[in-house]
């Protein structure tokens, strides 16, 4: 088994792919996300390491906190969906793509009374809209396991 190392988003390794068998790793999660477009055979991985703060949006009154809660473009997180499933299909032609995707420890905020739960509860909803599901909570690491086809 192989453990393949996926950087920061802006690194030459910001998306990487590995085969069954092997697994793939980021690190340093914090405000970003673990997007992961998969082969539901089970023939391989591409997981890509994204920085929220591309998707950003602005912000909006958080009538609950007195702060500012983020928002996100899903546009912004449309195209990083398609280019992590293009990269895929580059890897293993005929691929039946499904997606799962880990939240940063920034995002695990439990505190319904900070401006971060509304800004989390934004972001999610963005992640099931785009993505079709709800995101796992990684904290500041994700490990996919492409055999298996799930967070470990």
């Amino acid at each position: 088994m192989v453990q393949v190392m996926v950087g920061y988003d802006d690194s030459r390794t910001q998306r990487m792919f590995a085969r069954p068998g092997d697994t793939l790793k980021t690190e340093g999660l914090g405000n970003c996300i673990a997007i992961v477009a998969y082969d539901g055979q089970g023939r391989g991985a591409v997981m890509r390491h994204y920085d929220t703060r591309k998707a950003n949006a602005g912000s909006v009154p958080d009538p609950v906190s007195g702060g500012k809660a983020l928002t996100f473009n899903r546009n912004a997180l449309s195209a990083v969906r398609d280019d992590t499933r293009a990269a895929l299909l580059r890897q293993v032609p005929g691929a039946r793509v499904a997606f799962a995707v880990a939240v940063g420890g920034v995002w695990a905020d439990l505190d319904q009374t900070s401006s971060t739960w509304q800004s989390r509860h934004n972001l999610l909803s963005d992640i099931v809209a785009v993505f079709g599901f709800e995101p796992t909570r990684a904290s500041g690491e994700a490990t996919w396991e492409v055999s298996s086809s799930t967070f470990i």
